[in-house]
């Protein structure tokens, strides 16, 4: 009993550890490092079951010490793995890599910092395994019930302390797992390492660490200028919220430069180092920068008496719809500690904005609220794309269900018959972000049976911004004349409307890439070839919602060529860097797991199906459960929420099958059927999951969860039995194969994770699902044929 306690207080720990380790990479670095921690986590176990298999007799002699030991070490090697990563010699950049060959050394060792914890920890859960086999199912169970507890206490610590003091929990609760690992007839061993958690927790207390967020993150930047400095933090499940006060800090994105008034002075919330938004306390002053941007054109055609803005930030659409007289405005925001903030302590100094009467806050993603509501709107507001200057792909691996054919669609329909939608982004160059708008909204209208798009969208330019409304209604001569004298008056041109003359399109700002204009009359027209082009202009859909990837691999050569020393802005970072890190990562599983198990002296021909059977369970487990959080994302609002739901609910439910498996025996019928179940569980997943997810996603949080546990904890239990009942029937005839598979799951389960998000990043999310069941099959095939024997090794030699 005890030991299985510490083993789920360790699992716990070690999964809390995980997310905490995401959250911190997204603040030094930047999202997509969560790939990265996943891969890396699996890369730990891997190289465990390995070490296992090769110092197994060894181990298992000394299993009473070396297990509260390897699990002190975890504690200690989370610890200082955020120090040694904080170090001057150790610290890596997301930016240099392109440019400096030795990052990808540092890059290298970091990936082997953050493995050491979870290297640790598997240690202790392999030799458990190993050395009570005959009680692997309770045991799993244990293992599993613990990680899934450690998803909820993730989401508990995150929101009530900063990253770095969450890290320092899990640390000394997986040290703590460790001291309840000792046996009590060794008063001297408990006495040394008691010592060891105490000193250890001791310096932690004492000697508190931060996080150097990289010198290219946003709030790196601003604090840059002189007597700049946060003046307030608060944690949170979204991330790190942090004020920003300086003398020099004012915001007016892509003003016109007919205005002439002064731009005032404001103070800034950063999210995990990026800007979020400003807070304005003279927000409802008349003559407001806002009035004079593209941004504003959309308020001088619609009606304003119930607008939607979507992604509100700190309020920016809000105060303008308020400062044109809007009389309802419901605003979505998925940050809950920002929404906080806003209402409570930022309130008097962002002028009540979000406590005003004509105000209604929604704390959701912006998607869940437009696809569980039925109130129409004469004016429905998008979120301002792409920054200043461009991101540099940083968010190509991130989804945006807002911005899918599917996402504008249902936004359209949320339109009354007179109302507008308007989306914005930043001129990027050579032009990406304007060109792939205009695609979706194309492909939009024409699922909607609009025969000519292009009579339902205007389109504007400043010097930096472009902004895009597109009209329920065919747009009349009333709104072109409006938008002529709007331009006209504010030095900006337009783009694209109906009756548009060429000389009107470049009078005032001359845009350097004359493709834009000859491109958005191609895909307005529907005579766009979207392949012909060097990026990836192609609408995002729910099943590629990557709104931002727009690299083409083929083109890496032509973009070198033509921008040669500059093309790095059009490299997306974001991608390469999970496709670098896939490419480690691999060669770090085969040093570390595959060659030293090849190397062993083991008949080779018994190693052939445990390949097979436990590589493929761990690709397998692996892409479903990347897809069921992406899909969840949707259907919960919150990408962390829809992240901890789904790892909670599946190891739990796993560790449920994982238990009953050992009241199974090791039969091919057993294993078959179980497979079989999965792979159906995955078709139906397939054919009818967005389907049952769309109709209960605007009913109550309680039918949504039980929805959620029904979807998730059903394949989740079955998934849970093929692994232990695998370890059980290899036992049988070579028991030295049991860490062996286990390693092998482990690699798999490594390269899954950055796989998946590639696969769904070309080719969708229904080729990684497909990709599962073929694993699973490949699964069941194998233990058809091998299983139906007594022990494996006679049939497999």
């Amino acid at each position: 009993m005890r030991l299985g306690f510490a083993l789920a207080l360790l699992s716990a720990s070690l999964i809390a550890c995980q997310l905490v380790f995401m959250q911190i990479l997204a603040i030094v670095q930047w999202h997509h490092f969560a790939y990265m921690v996943i891969s890396i986590a699996m890369l730990g176990f891997g190289a465990a079951g390995t070490a296992i298999s090769i110092f197994r007799a060894w181990l298992l002699r000394n299993k009473d010490f070396l297990l509260p030991v390897f699990s002190i070490a975890t504690g200690i090697a989370m610890e200082l793995a955020l120090r040694l990563n904080n170090s001057t010699h150790l610290s890596f950049d997301l930016y240099h890599l392109f440019i400096d060959r030795t990052q990808f050394w540092i890059l290298a060792l970091n990936l082997l910092i953050y493995f050491l914890p979870f290297f640790f920890a598997a240690l202790v859960i392999g030799l458990i395994f190993s050395a009570w086999v005959a009680k692997i199912g309770k045991l799993y169970f244990a293992n599993l019930l613990g990680s899934g507890a450690g998803g909820l206490l993730a989401l508990v610590i995150l929101s009530m302390f900063l990253p770095w003091q969450a890290l320092s929990l899990c640390s000394i609760s997986a040290m703590l797992s460790g001291l309840l690992m000792i046996r009590k007839e060794k008063p001297l061993r408990i006495i040394m390492l008691t010592g060891t958690v105490l000193l250890f927790s001791c310096f932690i207390l004492a000697k508190p660490v931060g996080v150097k967020p990289s010198q290219y993150k946003s709030l790196s930047k601003t604090l840059n200028m002189p007597e700049t400095s946060v003046i307030f933090q608060k944690p949170g499940i979204y991330g790190l919220n942090q004020l920003v006060s300086s003398p020099f800090l004012r915001y007016a994105p892509g003003v016109s430069l007919a205005y002439q008034g002064k731009i005032p002075v404001k103070k800034a919330i950063y999210t995990n180092g990026e800007f979020a938004g400003v807070i304005s306390e003279n927000w409802n002053r008349e003559s407001h920068p806002a009035g004079f941007t593209t941004f504003a054109l959309p308020f001088e055609l619609a009606s304003l008496d119930t607008v939607l803005v979507l992604h509100a930030g700190t309020g920016y659409f809000v105060a303008h719809a308020l400062r044109k007289g809007s009389q309802h405005v419901d605003a979505t925001e998925s940050n809950n500690t920002l929404v906080s903030l806003m209402q409570s302590a930022l309130s008097s100094g962002s002028g009540s904005l979000y406590n005003h009467a004509n105000v209604v806050l929604h704390n959701i993603e912006a998607r869940t609220f437009i696809e569980s509501g039925k109130k129409k709107y004469g004016l429905i507001i998008l979120p301002v794309l792409d920054a200043f200057g461009g991101s540099t792909g940083l968010h190509a691996m991130q989804e945006n269900y807002t911005l899918t054919v599917e996402g504008f669609e249902r936004a359209w329909k949320r339109l009354r018959p007179d109302g507008i939608m308007t989306v914005s982004s930043w001129l990027d160059y050579p032009v990406r972000t304007p060109l792939k708008i205009a695609s979706t909204v194309a492909e939009m209208l024409k699922r909607n049976e609009i025969d000519d798009p292009g009579a339902h969208i205007i389109m504007i330019k400043s010097w930096g911004t472009i902004t895009f409304i597109i009209s329920r209604n065919p747009v009349d001569e009333e709104k072109v004349a409006i938008t002529r004298a709007f331009c006209d008056s504010l030095f900006f041109d337009p783009v694209f409307m109906p009756g548009l003359k060429e000389v009107e399109r470049n009078r005032y700002n001359a845009f350097g890439d004359p493709a834009l204009f000859e491109m958005l009359d191609k895909i307005f027209a529907g005579s766009m070839n979207y392949h012909d082009y060097s990026f990836h202009i192609q609408p995002a859909s729910d099943n590629k919602p990557y709104f931002n990837h727009f690299l083409r691999l083929r083109s890496l050569r032509e973009l070198s060529g033509l921008y040669q020393q500059q093309a790095l802005p059009f490299l997306e970072l974001g991608y390469l860097i999970v496709l670098i890190t896939f490419i480690q990562v691999i060669i770090l599983a085969i040093i570390l797991i595959l060659l030293p198990l090849f190397f062993r002296k083991a008949g080779k021909g018994s190693r052939m199906p445990v390949l097979i059977y436990f590589g493929a369970i761990g690709l397998g487990y692996m892409f479903i459960e990347i897809i069921l959080i992406q899909r969840f994302i949707l259907y919960f609002g919150t990408p962390v929420i829809a992240a901890a739901a789904v790892i909670s609910i599946l190891l739990i439910s796993s560790g449920t099958g994982s238990y009953v498996s050992g009241y199974m025996k090791p039969a091919a019928r057993n294993v078959m059927g179980v497979m079989a179940i999965i792979i159906t569980c995955s078709l139906l997943m397939i054919i009818g999951f967005n389907t049952l997810l769309l109709a209960t996603i605007g009913c109550h949080i309680l039918v949504k969860t039980l929805v959620a546990v029904v979807i998730i904890g059903v394949p989740g239990f079955f998934m849970g039995i093929p692994f232990p009942l695998g370890l059980r029937k290899t036992s049988i005839g070579n028991e030295s194969l049991v860490p062996w598979a286990w390693g092998i799951n482990g690699c798999m389960s490594v390269i899954a994770s950055p796989l998946a998000i590639l696969i769904a990043v070309e080719a969708g999310f229904m080729w990684v699902m497909l990709s599962a069941v073929a694993v699973y099959l490949m699964a069941l095939v194998v233990a058809g044929k091998t299983w139906n024997y007594q022990a494996y090794k006679p049939k497999w030699h």
